[in-house]
């Protein structure tokens, strides 16, 4: 996440030698970032066409971008006897991605109790609005960072290992990038707009307390509930419904069709806010 922050910083003050040895250095701390390496890659070509960049400039990211990336195939060469980068066990990367794991994983990023990004942190279904204020921006960097944002989440869809281990840490390295994403909603959210503040702020607290508790708390992490499933099951006991079996999960229970009904009733939700947000965005900007 560091890193990608800093490939970010760099990128915007176009030092590019230094955003070249930044993207090619992400493959060292997980190959899984080659689906944050492709996207920029793309986005940085496409502006390099709509303007001229001197040799000198494309000369000197490529030797940074490319040197880590020859380092990393001499390591695996060295170790595993091949030039690309393996899975978590030795097999092929493009392995990895299952087209039958995509409906489960597509709902469970974002709503899963153990997992998504929206139970961990609420504060984050501002992310489409923020997208698409943001894209509507003359922002080479805010296109870009939605652009790398979507291909990595579609990219995870595919991902076999999401049942295998803690998937919520798949996220980190994206983080940077969903904080700048959020940004131009935030932004919008100033003292005229109370009922939508005050809606991202109990939001916001709802993330906070939920993190936090369930990261500092040693007997909710490690309990047999697993810390998150703890908190639906105190809601299964408030409300009498059955909260942790209609969540997706990544994990061997099966996965009911009422899981994903649920979870099309958040995104439901979470849709009818951001047309909601954006409709009053644009009218305001209309009438100023």
């Amino acid at each position: 996440a560091l890193l990608l922050a800093g490939i970010l910083w760099t990128a915007a003050r176009k030092r590019w030698v230094w955003t070249g040895l930044g993207l090619g250095l992400l493959p060292w701390m997980h190959n899984r970032n080659i689906l944050l390496v492709l996207p920029i890659l793309a986005a940085l070509a496409m502006a390099g066409k709509n303007g001229k960049v001197p040799l000198k400039t494309v000369r000197g990211f490529a030797l940074a971008f490319l040197a880590p990336l020859f380092l990393l195939a001499i390591y695996f060469m060295g170790i595993y006897s091949v030039w690309s980068p393996l899975g978590a066990h030795h097999e092929s990367f493009e392995s990895l991605f299952s087209v039958e794991r995509f409906p489960i994983n597509f709902f469970g990023l974002f709503l899963d109790q153990e997992t998504g990004l929206w139970f961990y942190f609420p504060a984050f279904i501002l992310l489409p609005a923020g997208i698409i204020l943001g894209w509507k921006r003359r922002s080479f960097l805010l296109k870009a960072a939605v652009s790398t944002a979507v291909f990595y989440f579609f990219s995870m869809c595919f991902y076999q290992n999401l049942g295998l281990t803690p998937p919520s840490r798949y996220w980190v390295s994206l983080a940077p990038l969903l904080l700048l994403l959020i940004a131009p909603a935030i932004q919008w959210l100033d003292r005229k707009r109370m009922a939508w503040k005050c809606l991202a702020g109990i939001f916001y607290a709802m993330g906070v307390l939920l993190a936090y508790g369930l990261t500092v708390v040693p007997w909710m992490r490690y309990n047999k509930l697993q810390g998150e499933a703890w908190v639906l099951c105190v809601a299964r006991k408030l409300t009498g419904l059955p909260w942790p079996s209609w969540e997706p999960s990544f994990h061997s229970q099966p996965v009911e069709m009422r899981s994903y009904l649920l979870s099309m009733l958040g995104f439901a939700a979470v849709a009818l806010l951001t047309w909601r947000f954006v409709k009053k965005a644009k009218n305001l900007r209309g009438r100023s």
